[in-house]
């Protein structure tokens, strides 16, 4: 069903899911997207209300509790969700007319609400207008200014300092509101740098070479990318650029074996069969069926046959499976802590819910651990910044295997002012310019005698 919805009623109706129904932005507003099919201007608009409105809410509110009688936690959560689009825009957003910031958040209140909630929403503009010179008052604390300022619940921003110190601490907290780059990587199968850079300039596209590995590079084009005929045609893949290190990391070589322990979408399974120059054989596996079948399209479409994806549960023991593999990868779920610049909306979720992982982390590492033959390489690795889920598992594993130790992989590409070594480990703090926040382990398995 089709129907009329401006840009920022859609965007109303994602954050009102993702605020107060728990829902994930991005899936809420795909379907919003997708059931009102709005012009591309207005489905560009209201993507960037909702990220921008999540990734900035807490600063938002500050404005809003500066002119509204009412506190943001006390006014109806509509009207609320309405005063934090127009003051995004307001902020943020200079192509947009102060009138229609305005005027489209009084309609929809009007709409939405009623006409008491529509004069409410007129009159905290309007105060805020008269008075485009204010700030709020930022805490004296360090901690709690910058928690505020990138819109970050205060538990996480001490989280992040506490864990990676004052100096790193902060750069990861300023580095939740970067616009992250697309980063794919070529399919050495199916094109050449010339090709691939030829065929996504025929569309309107480019590609940038990544110094930090060969076959990496940084995409810039408009719209979903996936409708660039280059990537039906399998000539590409999006793979984060850290995500790529730690592929690289397994040391996954032609004619070997590979185990990729929870490999759904695939993308460290495409980039280890480009170094085993598709001859070998990569196991995918990942628990959820669906997720597997989008492996298996995925590795048809980039020509790759050595990938064999099968549903498994990473924590259960495969005897046929034991000391067999020459590399395995468990890129295991985790809190998601260093991709909060994609994902905003993880900084809503509870410390509880976030910090429950490290048993099954623990779980799935011990299990990868026993597929790995004599003098083969276990690759752990998680996209969040959170020691107990990172180089505490890994020294719990450590402590628990003497046949395995940690050996620092080296990447002479990356900025050293992004990693983190501890233990043998790297962790990447995250950046606009260069990629998530990502952490990799490199164990190695002693040779047998």
């Amino acid at each position: 069903m089709k129907g009329k919805k401006n840009a920022r009623d859609i965007a109303q109706s994602a954050l009102y899911s993702v605020f107060c129904e728990g829902a994930y932005s991005n899936l809420g507003l795909r379907a919003l997207l997708n059931k009102y099919d709005p012009a591309p201007d207005d489905r560009a608009l209201a993507s960037e209300l909702v990220y921008g409105v999540i990734q900035n809410y807490r600063l938002l509110d500050a404005y809003i509790a500066a002119f509204s009688k009412t506190p943001p936690e006390k006014l109806q959560r509509r009207a609320l969700i309405i005063l934090r689009i127009a003051f995004y825009q307001l902020l943020f957003l200079d192509r947009i007319p102060e009138s229609a910031a305005v005027n489209e958040a009084v309609k929809s209140a009007r709409r939405t609400l009623n006409a008491g909630a529509a004069g409410y929403v007129n009159a905290v503009l309007r105060a805020y207008l008269r008075d485009k010179s204010f700030k709020p008052n930022l805490p004296d604390d360090t901690t709690e200014r910058l928690a505020l300022e990138y819109s970050l619940p205060e538990w996480m921003a001490r989280h992040f300092i506490k864990s990676y110190g004052d100096d790193a601490g902060a750069r990861i907290i300023r580095a939740v509101n970067d616009r992250p780059k697309i980063y794919i990587r070529r399919n050495a199968y199916r094109a050449s740098e010339e090709e691939l850079s030829r065929a996504l300039s025929d569309e309107g596209a480019s590609i940038e070479a990544s110094p930090a590995l060969n076959g990496a590079y940084v995409f810039s084009g408009k719209g979903d990318p996936t409708r660039y005929r280059a990537f039906s045609r399998g000539m590409f893949f999006f793979q984060d650029i850290t995500s790529q290190l730690a592929a690289h990391a397994a040391g996954a070589r032609e004619g070997g074996t590979v185990i990729d322990m929870c490999a759904a979408p695939g993308a460290k399974s495409f980039a280890a069969a480009q170094y085993m120059n598709n001859k070998g054989t990569i196991f995918a596996f990942d628990i959820h069926e669906n997720r597997v079948g989008l492996i298996k399209d995925a590795a048809e479409r980039l020509g790759i046959d050595i990938i064999k994806p099968a549903p498994r549960d990473a924590a259960e023991f495969d005897a046929e499976l034991c000391e067999t593999a020459d590399a395995v990868i468990a890129d295991v779920p985790c809190s998601g802590l260093g991709t909060i610049a994609k994902k905003p909306d993880i900084r809503l979720k509870s410390e509880k819910e976030l910090f429950s992982l490290p048993e099954t982390q623990n779980k799935i590492l011990k299990n990868a651990s026993k597929y790995v033959k004599p003098g083969g390489t276990l690759v752990y690795s998680t996209c969040t910044l959170n020691p107990a889920e990172n180089e505490d598992v890994v020294s719990a594993f450590l402590r628990e295997h003497k046949d395995f130790s940690a050996v620092s992989p080296e990447f002479p590409g990356v900025p050293k002012e992004l990693t983190i070594r501890r233990g043998g480990t790297v962790t990447f703090l995250p950046d606009g310019n260069f990629g998530d926040g990502f952490f990799i382990a490199k164990l190695v398995k002693d040779k047998k005698v």
